[in-house]
């Protein structure tokens, strides 16, 4: 047999009462059998002949309302705690990329300022290097023409000696001509040929010192050692400049 719908009402909201009440740890128990339709209150858990009126209609609506609203405030924070958690998650990995793009970028523009400053200062130094060639080329062409007239120099004292030289045969012809003519001046003839080979010795003696004190004058010059000294240092700064090249060439 079909139960009427006011029972079936009352039991669902005892079973309902129930719940509420193991929920909030209350000790009333609510156990038992449900009577027939119409309740009149025979149920032990509420008391003999008691009836359930309005107020108590309203007071479990009331808290069932308090529930569901509870339960949706539970919902709604723990969806609104994800999304705080994603949206950190979300931030904490946008603020790493950014400072990270943030220090590429100045360690971008430290790299290229380096840069621009090393070619600045290779671009002095082949400058540099460039006068320094230059100089040296000068100062070598102008070696070569000191070189050249001491070539010129010592062409012309052999030319004196050479000169010297046929002199010293002509008069020996002579003096033969002169012995093999007469016999009488033999005697003077040797003493002349005596003296002119001490002559002879005494230029020979002369032109080499001569010589000597020409080239020793010469190297005593201001523009020799001039010559000399700034060869000397062009040659220096050559190497140091070649040395500094040397550190911003690649290894092979």
């Amino acid at each position: 047999m079909a139960m009427p719908p006011s029972n079936q009402a009352e039991n669902q909201l005892l079973k309902f009462l129930n719940l509420t009440s193991l929920i909030t740890g209350s000790e009333n128990c609510l156990s038992g059998e449900f009577s027939s339709p119409p309740y009149t209150g025979r149920n032990s858990c509420w008391g003999a002949g008691t009836e359930i009126s309005s107020g108590f209609w309203i007071h479990c609506f009331l808290t069932m309302d308090k529930w569901l609203q509870k339960l949706m405030e539970l919902a709604e924070l723990a969806k609104l705690t994800a999304l705080i958690k994603e949206k950190k998650k979300q931030l904490l990995g946008n603020c790493f990329w950014t400072f990270l793009l943030i220090f590429c970028l100045q360690e971008i523009a430290r790299l290229h300022e380096e840069n621009e400053k090393l070619k600045t200062r290779l671009k002095t130094i082949e400058l540099q290097a460039t006068n320094a060639l230059d100089e040296k080329s000068k100062l070598e062409k102008a070696l070569q023409t000191i070189q050249i007239a001491q070539g010129d120099q010592k062409f012309n004292t052999t030319q004196d000696v050479t000169e010297l030289e046929n002199t010293m045969a002509n008069l020996k012809c002579q003096f033969e001509k002169t012995l093999q003519d007469s016999t009488a001046s033999q005697k003077s003839l040797e003493e002349n040929l005596v003296s002119t080979k001490h002559d002879l010795l005494k230029v020979q003696d002369q032109l080499a010192l001569a010589e000597k004190e020409l080239e020793k004058k010469f190297q005593q010059t201001a523009a020799y050692r001039n010559m000399k000294e700034i060869l000397s240092k062009k040659n220096d700064q050559i190497k140091e400049l070649r040395k500094k090249l040397s550190k911003y060439e690649p290894d092979d």
